[in-house]
């Protein structure tokens, strides 16, 4: 294929944004107002020092932005396709993702511009090329390519040696693919909507392609979009997201007491699918659980099928990065004791599990727990291997074992949701639990066994902060009345004053005390 032009055959997405007529709408259903208010404004991160890369479909010749835009002040193009005027698309999107004006990242400077058959082709990916030839290093420390854009090369063989030197190089070079999907109708058009490590974007209105990745290209049937932000156009709206997507590096880098893995890959589109919002879309947020019988409670499909896995969420994703890493432990007897935010870059084996697990004072309205895993292309980008993970949250009892909640037996302690995801196509999984009782939970991260030695998995979860309710006996505060608050009442027998089993507030720890703890008994 060496020196070889293969013609791009391009299925454009939506048509052009306009100026933004509710600009503060959408910076605050996307969570920009909820972190600037919770940051503050010295402390507020705006994507300063990530560099970042757009590639764009040649429009009269032309794939970068307009330098001379007043959103773009400030800011270095660096041309990496020859020649070039400016493209009204390119520069809608470059305003999204970075511009002064609009984007959540008016602190992003440089951006490198490719056109899209440049970047396939000789200018970086190099799928015209033999085997001998792996794309070019990601120059600059280049962190995100946004990618609003889906095209063919005219046959699967084409196809398919761009989708795997693309995710090759979002493997080899830790970097962002954040790419668009298409309007319906338009599945069977696969760049880069068949990617497996990139982050696919669509609309918060639903106006997008929902079809599974087609037969035919390697992964067929994994769920697309992946997120969604609140923008007329898959194009913008991906722009949107790459913007958010550098608050997120930007903060990994400079916060000290992140772990060095916070930017990874996995991480950041971990943090930013966790992150994203349940809004609804023709009914509440779902994902396929099974709702009643033997297997309430289980998915297979992680994702919803019009929002994947919600709409964008700065604040929610920030919130659970900066909360810290918290290592799974490799056995359900010695977890990784987490916080309600937070996030872990997991190295599992094959056939074993990791561990974490949280101690809830409250009822939670809802818990989401997100992993993520690459596809390993392998070096000839003749094929690829994949590990197969699922998650599943169990109940500790009250002899500190592990209970299962599928089923009817999950009924005490979550209202609706998934407390198991297992797909077995999707390198993404997502848990959704709504009405989480207090109690003690263990999360499991489990690699079925999938042909692989090994995967490592971005993890990231987010509670809603318990809703603390005063029970009537509960002495020690575990959200329930049981033998511990009897054996609190008798080792505090005739106490006065400052008496933590006193459970009228009378002064005196006596009968009346115990007769409460018996009335509101389990």
């Amino acid at each position: 294929m060496h020196g070889m032009k293969i013609p791009v055959v391009l299925g454009a997405l939506l048509g052009l944004t306009g100026a933004p007529v509710a600009m503060a709408d959408v910076l605050e259903d996307i969570g920009i107002d909820a972190l600037m208010e919770r940051l503050g404004s010295q402390s507020m991160p705006t994507g300063f020092g990530v560099r970042i890369a757009q590639v764009e479909a040649d429009e009269s010749g032309n794939y970068a932005p307009d330098e001379g835009n007043s959103h773009f002040i400030g800011k270095t193009f660096h041309i990496q396709s020859g020649d070039t005027g400016a493209s009204g698309h390119a520069t809608n999107i470059c305003q999204w993702m970075c511009g002064n004006e609009w984007s959540p990242a008016p602190g992003v400077t440089d951006i490198d511009c490719w056109s899209l058959e440049d970047w396939c082709l000789e200018g970086f990916l190099r799928a015209n090329f033999s085997s001998s030839f792996p794309p070019w290093s990601t120059p600059n420390f280049i962190k995100n390519f946004n990618l609003s854009w889906i095209a063919s090369f005219g046959s699967v063989n084409n196809n398919h040696q761009v989708l795997r030197r693309a995710d090759y190089v979002v493997e080899r070079d830790n970097v962002m693919m954040c790419h668009g999907v298409g309007n319906t109708g338009q599945a069977s058009i696969p760049l880069m909507t068949c990617m497996f490590n990139g982050l696919s974007v669509g609309k918060r209105s639903g106006a997008h392609l929902t079809e599974d990745t087609v037969a035919g290209i390697e992964g067929a049937g994994r769920m697309r979009p992946e997120i969604v932000a609140p923008l007329s156009t898959s194009s913008a709206a991906t722009g949107l997201v790459s913007g958010v997507m550098t608050l997120l590096v930007e903060t990994a880098r400079n916060d000290d007491s992140l772990d060095s893995q916070a930017e990874d890959t996995e991480v950041i589109k971990a943090l930013l699918l966790a992150g994203a919002t349940h809004v609804q879309f023709e009914g509440p947020w779902a994902n396929g659980a099974v709702t009643e019988g033997a297997e309430r409670g289980t998915s297979i499909r992680p994702l919803n099928n019009t929002l994947g896995a919600g709409m964008l969420n700065a604040d929610r994703s920030h919130r659970m990065l900066t909360s810290g890493r918290t290592w799974g432990g490799l056995s359900s007897s010695s977890p990784g004791a987490a916080e309600l935010h937070g996030w872990d870059q997991a190295f599992c084996l094959a056939t074993s599990s990791r561990w974490w697990s949280f101690s809830l004072d409250g009822r939670v309205e809802n818990a989401t727990i997100v992993a993520t895993w690459n596809r390993i292309v392998n070096d000839e980008f003749t094929g690829y291997a994949m590990g197969n993970a699922d998650l599943e949250l169990w109940r500790l009892d009250a002899d500190g074992e592990l209970a299962s909640l599928v089923g009817d037996a999950g009924l005490p302690f979550f209202e609706g949701g998934n407390v198991t995801s297992q797909s077995a196509v999707d390198n993404v999984e997502l848990l959704s639990v709504d009405g989480l009782a207090a109690g003690d939970y263990v999360l499991e991260l489990r690699h079925a066994s999938s042909g692989v030695n090994s995967l490592t998995a971005g993890m990231a979860w987010y509670f809603s902060d318990p809703e603390v309710v005063d029970v009537p006996g509960d002495l020690d505060g575990d959200g329930q009345v049981g033998v511990n608050d009897l054996l609190m009442v008798i080792a505090q027998w005739n106490c006065t004053g400052n008496c933590t089993a006193d459970a009228d507030g009378d002064g005196t720890v006596n009968v009346s005390d115990l007769l409460i703890v018996i009335a509101n008994w389990d």
